[in-house]
């Protein structure tokens, strides 16, 4: 067991109470000293009688249960809220639809033992259900640890996560132009990094998921990291932006981005003709001992999945100058 510090545990949710109840029960049944951990609930505008419900748990938890609400605003600003007012060294991050084993706040606040650690990150198990997708999900191993690049862990995926609450003041928390939940995570790792922060993983530290359980879901998923990326590009790449430009300038500007788009697309176009080797991909899945039906099932999946992230990186191109993401 770790020297305790004092820790919050963030979670954001919206519209999505029958799954928190499950993941909050999880959380009060923690290893963790009680007295050393606040759970910091942030109600991004949900209609569902999260609230209501709330008030009834709370103090029979006999936990430190805070609960806010906000307008629908999105993962990042409901955060931010959590980073705010937490009392925390620490903060974990969970998502509401995560189960976590009865020892992941006590391995996840583990490896802060260097100072230019920023952040810990854990594992996302799969739970597969009877849906075709949730079961694709599991078997391609979807968000289940942090992601890596020559330079080492790239980012952490906030679903299973904790960070110093300095660390994340000081890089100005989660990005709030991040309305959806897909790229504030990299983003904001991103940042970090250029603050001569790293980041550690405790594969000990996991957390459980059921992921998408539809196609729409999962689509939409995939949509909004293609946003995601577009935007954390905005920020990393452009010299100019759409906000900032005079009338005169605004109509070359425009034209420019359509130009650089067109270009992209061209790059890209390799994406959309993966669609002609589905029949190759499908064999290549049966190879691994999967049914016919689930070979190419997997394979159309995987097609999907690149076209609407190729999708997403378009729209989020285009919103993202509008929005002012710009070098800095």
């Amino acid at each position: 067991m770790i020297d305790p510090v004092f820790a919050g545990v963030i979670i954001p949710v919206y519209n999505d109470k029958d799954n928190f109840k499950i993941c909050l029960a999880a959380l009060c049944a923690q290893t963790y000293p009680r007295d050393k951990f606040e759970i910091m609930i942030i109600d991004d505008g949900s209609t569902d009688g999260l609230g209501e419900w709330l008030e009834s748990y709370r103090k029979p938890a006999g936990l430190d249960i805070k609960y806010f609400y906000q307008k629908n605003k999105g993962p990042s600003s409901a955060r931010n809220l959590g980073i705010k007012y937490s009392r925390g060294d620490i903060l974990a991050f969970i998502d509401s639809d995560c189960v976590p084993q009865k020892d992941w706040l006590e391995e996840v606040l583990r490896g802060y033992a260097s100072d230019n650690v920023a952040g810990v990150g854990g594992v996302i198990e799969a739970l597969p259900t009877g849906s075709k997708v949730s079961r694709y999900c599991a078997y391609v191993k979807m968000n289940r640890t942090p992601k890596i690049d020559p330079g080492g862990i790239a980012y952490l995926i906030t679903g299973n996560a904790s960070f110093r609450r300095d660390c994340l003041i000081a890089a100005g928390g989660f990005d709030e132009r991040f309305d959806f939940p897909g790229g504030e995570e990299p983003d904001l790792c991103y940042r970090l990094k250029q603050k001569g922060y790293i980041f550690q993983f405790n594969h000990k530290a996991v957390v459980y998921n059921a992921h998408k359980q539809n196609l729409s879901e999962f689509t939409r998923t995939y949509f909004n990291y293609g946003k995601g990326q577009s935007f954390l590009m905005a920020r990393k790449m452009s010299k100019w932006d759409l906000v900032s430009v005079s009338r005169l300038k605004w109509p070359f500007y425009f034209l420019k981005m359509l130009v650089k788009l067109f270009f992209i697309f061209i790059a890209n176009l390799k994406t959309i003709l993966r669609f002609i080797k589905i029949p190759f991909y499908g064999l290549y899945y049966y190879g691994k001992g999967l049914s016919i039906a689930d070979s190419f099932r997997y394979a159309i999946y995987d097609y999907l999945k690149s076209v609407f992230f190729v999708l997403g990186c378009f729209c989020g191109y285009f919103i993202g100058k509008f929005r002012g993401f710009k070098r800095t």
